[in-house]
Order: C-alpha cells, then sequence, then structure tokens
C-alpha cells in the first residue's frame, strides 16, 4: 500500500502501471524462497541466515522509500526487498518450529497473528507519516522497526549460541 503510493507519486504510474512495477517484488519474493536453502547451507544456522537476510532488507527499503533512485533503481530495490524476505521468512519460520518443540502449531500461530498484527498496526503509521512528512520520514519509521529486529535478531543469535 505504501510503497504503491510511492511509486505513484513519485513516478506518476497510474494503477496497473503500479500494480505491475510490484511484480517485481513477486519475483524476489520467488527468487528468494528457491535461494533460501542454498542461503541456510552457506550460513549453517538459521539463526545467522535470518539476521543476514535482514541487512539488504533494510537497505532496500530504506532505499526505495528514502531515495530519488529512479524507476529502475525502485525497482530493484522492490526485487532486493522480496528475495530477502523470501530468504527470511523460511528461516524465521525454521527457527520458530526448532525451538518450539511440542507447541510448533501454536507457537508458528501465534508468531503469524503476531506479525499481521504488527504490519496492519504500522501501516497506518508509515502511510500517515508518507502523507504528511514525505517518503523520508515514512523510510525512517520502516527503517527504525527493521532495525529493531535486526538488533534483535542479532541478540537472538548470540544467546543461542
Amino acid at each position: 500500500m505504501t510503497t504503491g503510493r510511492v511509486l505513484r507519486n513519485r513516478y506518476g504510474l497510474g494503477v496497473a502501471a503500479v500494480g505491475g512495477a510490484m511484480s517485481a517484488f513477486g519475483v524476489g519474493l520467488a527468487v528468494g524462497n528457491l535461494l533460501a536453502g542454498h542461503a541456510r547451507r552457506i550460513f549453517t544456522r538459521d539463526e545467522r541466515t535470518l539476521a543476514l537476510a535482514c541487512v539488504p532488507l533494510a537497505v532496500a527499503m530504506m532505499l526505495f522509500m528514502a531515495a530519488s533512485v529512479g524507476l529502475t533503481g525502485a525497482l530493484a530495490c522492490l526485487l532486493v526487498w522480496g528475495a530477502a524476505l523470501g530468504v527470511a521468512a523460511p528461516a524465521s519460520t525454521a527457527i520458530l518450529a526448532r525451538r518450539a518443540a511440542a507447541a510448533k502449531g501454536q507457537v508458528l500461530a501465534a508468531s503469524e497473528s503476531i506479525n499481521n498484527a504488527t504490519v496492519l498496526m504500522l501501516l497506518p503509521v508509515a502511510a500517515g507519516a508518507l502523507a504528511a512528512h514525505g517518503p523520508a520520514k515514512a523510510a525512517m519509521v520502516v527503517g527504525g522497526c527493521c532495525l529493531v529486529g535486526v538488533l534483535l535478531t542479532v541478540a537472538d543469535a548470540r544467546i543461542a549460541e
């Protein structure tokens, strides 16, 4: 929703063009899902994979929102954003499932519910920042939340070692 508004405002895209541009995110997500197992083998632990996937995610999100990178750059940001999420999501799910032991179903369900609630709470805040203060402030809101996630992931990875 917020990314579509940025695409419309910054590049003058119509509704159909925004939908087409957002397919870059979907392609990135598919690529990330395909690379998730490979990333797990390279980084050896799901915690490390998750922490490292958060870096390009944060960079892509903040560049997309705060920088005027041209339409090609914006599409590249959406592609990287999707790919990073495609790698991060399976790693996160694997960590939760492994740590939950017998309560896997409840833990995964609670995690998904909390994730959805967080997104639903963050979107209006980011959209409000975008409308009132422009993309840079919206990037600070989204990027700040992503930074907190990265810090928590790194701290958790250190505790788990």
